[in-house]
């Protein structure tokens, strides 16, 4: 009788986690929003900052732009360059999500990784703010004449 009940107990426990019921958890939105995005520096911006796009994702059409920050220094390291940018995302449907990333950008693959924060968004986006920033991606070799760097990256918002 003690085995039935304890099977019986748990058949209801595990309908409750995983049907949507009392005891299941509530979202106020997507846990995790990661996105195409292709990124470019034009050496004529000013201010000068990578922009790009982001596709195949709930965020669809936005325009991003990070901006060096103003509390943080770009600085080389042999193959390596250490970045700290303040980003804004500008949705398509209206509103801004913007936060900050810290980022190492390897010369020898032109490989990057960054990862943050949301600090602050409209809002309709309000949801996003503390959730973790990352992206990681390829750019174009520097050469001593550019006038523009590219690539494709991935970029992802995660809840906190």
């Amino acid at each position: 009788m003690r085995t039935v009940l304890a099977v019986a107990l748990a058949a209801v426990l595990v309908l409750l986690f995983t049907s949507g019921g009392v005891l299941a958890a509530q979202s106020n939105g997507p846990k995790i929003i990661k996105c195409d995005q292709f990124i470019a520096l034009y050496a004529d911006d000013d201010p000068i900052h990578w922009r790009g796009g982001l596709s195949n994702c709930a965020l669809a059409g936005a325009d991003v732009h990070y901006y060096a920050s103003e509390t943080k220094e770009y600085w080389e390291s042999g193959k390596v360059a250490h970045f700290y940018e303040d980003f804004v995302i500008k949705p398509v449907t209206g509103g801004y999500i913007s936060g900050y990333d810290d980022g190492l950008w390897t010369f020898s693959t032109w490989k990057f990784r960054a990862e943050g924060r949301v600090t602050d968004a409209s809002d309709e986006w309000s949801y996003l703010i503390g959730y973790k920033f990352h992206e990681m991606g390829t750019t174009d070799a520097l050469t001593e004449e550019w006038d523009i760097i590219e690539g494709p990256s991935t970029m992802f918002l995660a809840g906190p």
